[in-house]
């Protein structure tokens, strides 16, 4: 990222922190699509850049074209606003 000038927080590769921190993106970029707001990640090309990465990523596609990426993309039971 920005500070470390590394592709992801710790270095060039990316750790379960970073998958944590993209999901956390993830979940609000849902949101904000849903209730038709404009991306909060608009304004910080950063956060941008490493959620654009990490949805790219052909390891994970797989997962972001899978039921579960699907049904579990917010990981908190309570987010009745889905229903």
């Amino acid at each position: 990222m920005l500070q470390n000038k590394t592709i992801f927080s710790t270095c060039n590769r990316m750790t379960l922190a970073d998958f944590h921190l993209w999901e956390m993106l993830d979940q609000h970029e849902n949101f904000y699509q849903l209730v038709d707001m404009i991306s909060p990640l608009k304004n910080y090309l950063c956060l941008l850049k490493f959620y654009q990465i990490v949805r790219c990523d052909y390891k994970l596609k797989i997962y972001f074209e899978s039921k579960y990426y699907k049904k579990f993309a917010m990981n908190n039971p309570h987010a009745n606003f889905l229903h």
